[in-house]
Order: structure tokens, then sequence, then C-alpha cells
């Protein structure tokens, strides 16, 4: 609109002063009436010239108009139309990734008897607590942004992807493991932590596969340093992997094993204020204790009559 209007404007300032330049050549002559009227006789289609340039600039003007208001229509909907599209094909891209790493996560639960609630679980479990934690400290509001969250959501699931590469053997045996069965079912971290970099070098980096990747690699760290596969401590441990850890654990306290019944809310969340501090941070456990009952809503929301054999230190 204001371009038309600049238009409009120039046009007038235009076929006023060709006006005036009109009349002054006809009209401020010191003449007689008879004078001007031979002057005019003289120089009739001068004038006439004059006046047909003013209606043609009048008349530019007026179509300029119209076919700038035509264009900034049809602009304006052929914009509406590609930002419709591209907003259809992002919205189906982030479908199919989201499906795709999902499948990823369940051929890792491929072995198990669980039907996915595991991954549901901890997806809203993760969430809830970055919210909280988020809440709790204002510092984080700057990283923990909404989108964010989604991301830490979604890449929760690849958690334990590295289970794919520990033999059955190991993986679901009903009773306590060896200390060389323990070494081989702790390798699961770098296995998918391996695997989630190799597909960061294939696609390029982005939020999910780095969450991912620091997940994968670091939810078994402690925050005293005694967790494993690097012995990280305190920061060093990744943010996303500090929360998914104390979430990861809570499922498996209050999920049915061969070996070992589920253990009740209220015991579950005793056993993880116990290793505030220890393995894991204390903000994290605060916030926890923050939200521990809608824990506790999600988990029945979302619990399952079918008992996990995967072996708990590769959960």
């Amino acid at each position: 609109m204001s371009r038309i209007r600049a238009w409009l404007i120039l046009a007038l300032i235009v076929g006023q002063g060709l006006a005036l330049v009109t009349g002054s050549l006809i009209y401020d002559n010191p003449v007689t009436h008879t004078a001007r009227q031979n002057w005019f006789m003289a120089n009739r289609e001068w004038v006439i010239g004059i006046l047909l340039g003013v209606l043609a600039a009048l008349w530019t003007a007026m179509v300029a108009r119209l076919v700038l208001r035509g264009c900034e229509g049809g602009f304006a909907k052929l914009k509406a139309q590609l930002d419709s599209e591209l907003s259809r094909q992002f919205s189906d891209l982030m479908a199919t990734r989201n499906a795709v790493i999902f499948g990823m996560a369940r051929l890792s639960e491929s072995r198990d008897v669980t039907t996915g609630q595991h991954l549901m679980r901890i997806r809203q479990y993760v969430e809830v607590l970055a919210r909280q934690l988020r809440k709790d400290w204002p510092k984080l509001r700057g990283l923990m942004t909404d989108a964010w969250i989604a991301d830490l959501g979604l890449s929760s699931a690849l958690h334990d992807i590295g289970k794919v590469g520990i033999p059955d053997a190991i993986l679901l045996k009903p009773s306590m493991l060896s200390t060389a069965e323990m070494a081989e079912i702790r390798k699961h971290t770098w296995i998918g932590g391996d695997c989630l970099y190799a597909i960061e070098q294939q696609l390029g980096s982005s939020n999910f596969l780095n969450l991912g990747r620091e997940i994968a690699y670091a939810h078994h760290e402690w925050w005293n340093g005694e967790g494993y596969p690097f012995g990280l401590k305190g920061e060093n441990i990744p943010i996303a992997a500090r929360i998914v850890s104390l979430a990861d654990v809570y499922d498996a306290l209050t999920t049915n094993r061969p070996y070992k019944p589920a253990m009740p809310h209220e015991v579950a969340v005793s056993m993880i204020v116990k290793r505030r501090g220890t393995q894991f941070e204390p903000a994290v456990v605060d916030a926890f204790m923050s939200v521990e009952r809608q824990f506790d809503l999600m988990r029945r929301a979302l619990s399952s009559e079918e008992s996990p054999r995967v072996h708990a230190e590769a959960a």
C-alpha cells in the first residue's frame, strides 16, 4: 500500500506541476485579451500537447496503481501458498524423523517383551523433569527452550540403542551378572554413542542427534564420578544425560523384572533421594521431588502388564 500511495502522490505532483506551467504560460504574459487570443491561436498545438501530457501522466499513475495492486495481491496469494506448502513439508519431515527415531529405539528393545511403554514413560519423565529444572534454575532458561526440551524427550528414546550389540546371554540373564558380564554389558554406552556419532558424521550435526549421542554415552555416569564409561564427574556430565539418568533409574525401579518385583513409587522416590549428590545431581533430585507425583501419575497411565526381561544394568 505504501508503494501505491507513493505512485499516486508522484502522479498528482507531476500533474499539478504541468498544470501550473501551462497556466503560467497562458495567463501570466502581460498582454491584452486580444493578444492572448492571438498567442493561443499561434501556440495552441503546444498548449494542447501540455494538457495531453498532464492527462497522460494522470492516466499512467492510475494504471500503475491498478497494476501494483494486482501484483501485490497475486504475490501475497502466491506467498501464502508457498508458506503453506513449506509448513506441510516441514511437518511431514518432522513426523518422519520422529517415527524413524522411535523405530530405531524400538529396535534396541526388540529382544524385550515390552510394547514401547518404557520409551514413552522415559520421554514424558525427562520432559517434565527438564521443565521443572528450568523453572528452579533461571540460568538454564537460555538453554532449555521448549524446542530443546522437545528434542530431549525425543532423543531420550535412544539412550539404550547400544543394547543391540550386547549378546542375549548377558542382556537377558535372569540373575546377577559376573564381573566379566558386567564389563560386557557396560559396552552398550560405547556402542550407542558411537552409532549416533557415526550418523552425525553422515547427516551433519543437529540438536536431537547431539543430545542423543550425549545421552547414550553418559546416562550411566554418576555425579560423584563413580559411573561409567568415562568416569565423568559433576557438571562435566552433559545436562541431558543427568536428567535422563534419574528418569531411567526411576523407571527401572518401578518396573517388574524376572528377578525382582516393581518397587512402589514411594520406595523408588526414597532410594533416589538417598543417591542425591552421589549418583544424581542434587539440583535434578530437587526438581524430581517437585514433580514426583506427576511421575507416579504418568507411570500408572503408561503401565504395562508385561515384565521386561532385559537386565537392569542395561536399562
